[in-house]
C-alpha cells in the first residue's frame, strides 16, 4: 500500500515538473515528467501486484487442503 502513496504523490510532482516547473536535462534537453510518468507506472504496478498477493494468500488460507 506504500508503493500507491508513493505513486499518488509523483501524481502531484509530475504535473509540476509538466506544468510549472520545466526543468530538463542539462546535456540533452531532456524533460524530467516523462520519468515522473514512468516512476508513477512502476510504483502502481508495484502496488497492484503487492495487492493481488495479499488477496490470494488470504483466498489461500480459507481453501480446504487438497491432497
Amino acid at each position: 500500500m506504500v508503493t500507491l502513496i508513493i505513486a499518488y504523490i509523483y501524481v502531484g510532482v509530475f504535473l509540476n515538473h509538466k506544468n510549472e516547473m520545466q526543468l530538463s536535462t542539462s546535456l540533452l534537453e531532456v524533460p524530467y515528467y516523462p520519468f515522473d510518468f514512468i516512476i508513477i507506472l512502476g510504483f502502481t504496478m508495484w502496488g497492484l501486484e503487492a495487492l493481488l498477493k495479499c488477496i490470494n494468500s488470504v483466498i489461500g488460507i480459507f481453501q480446504p487442503i487438497q491432497k
